[in-house]
């Protein structure tokens, strides 16, 4: 089974097997922007911000939570291990799931939030509309606040590797940006991004493999899936940051792929 969401507020489960719906369930007027699974839940939000948690065993919604108007939720939600979940709107919201329930909200005054994710167990990145990028404690602290320089207008998506070490953006044209050690760096310096070019149309998302930080999916419109691999150990801590950088590169072996079919992907 896997899950949609309609600009209906519809929630569709569709049986892969038997290439039929499964359900639908209406919880809101809104259309539905995102959905993630948690578990044995599943979790939606609607436009105007607000969530419901759905069982997975049989998708009815066992938890109401109605936003406030006119919050926009403007990216997936993403969730780290210790079961606590960030969405975006007028100001930055983290949940925990287990009740489900406010954990804390940082206000971002005077800017748009752009994106916001995890970094690592307690702190949280933040891309602000003025193109600073921006880490806080999970008590809401500012810990640093740093300009980007070099991203086009639109709406850039900001992805960590796992130890924090590099962050990619995506999401605004064809061309990944990237920057290194950024968040174990104290200077306040303007941050200058690598760029790469590789995909032909706009890069739509991107994700570092979980297991290896070496390899970077990206994908595109018109090309599917590219993995790159950054051509350096990025976990050991003597590496060159910049070194790395220098030498990312997209394998040939593992160029264009339109399906994730084989083990390496």
């Amino acid at each position: 089974l896997f899950a949609c969401g309609f600009e209906s507020g519809c929630l569709r489960v569709f049986d892969i097997e038997r290439t039929s719906v499964a359900g639908e369930y209406r919880m809101f007027d809104k259309p539905l922007v995102s959905l993630k699974y948690l578990k044995d839940y599943l979790l939606t939000i609607a436009a105007d911000g607000s969530i419901a948690v759905h069982n997975t065993t049989t998708y009815e919604a066992v938890k109401q939570i109605m936003g406030e108007s006119g919050e926009l939720v403007s990216s997936m939600p993403t969730c780290n291990q210790a079961g606590l979940f960030v969405s975006i709107g007028k100001s930055i919201t983290i949940w925990s799931t287990n009740p489900l329930e406010i954990f804390k909200i940082i206000p971002i005054h005077g800017v748009k939030v752009q994106d916001a994710c995890f970094l690592g167990e307690d702190k949280l990145l933040v891309l602000a509309g003025d193109m600073s990028l921006r880490t806080y404690s999970l008590d809401g602290t500012l810990v640093n606040k740093r300009q980007v320089i070099g991203i086009p207008s639109g709406q850039p998506k900001i992805t960590p590797s796992a130890n924090g070490r590099y962050i990619v953006f995506t999401g605004i044209d064809q061309v990944l940006r990237v920057t290194s050690n950024v968040i174990a760096s104290r200077s306040n310096a303007p941050i200058i991004l690598r760029e790469y070019q590789g995909h032909t149309s706009q890069v739509k998302a991107g994700l570092f493999h979980p297991e290896d930080p070496t390899l970077f999916f990206s994908a595109g419109g018109m090309e599917g899936i590219l993995i790159w691999r950054f051509n350096g150990t990025v976990t050991e801590e003597r590496l060159e940051d910049d070194q790395a950088l220098k030498t990312l590169s997209m394998p040939v072996s593992y160029t264009h792929l339109t399906l994730p079919t084989n083990r390496e992907v």
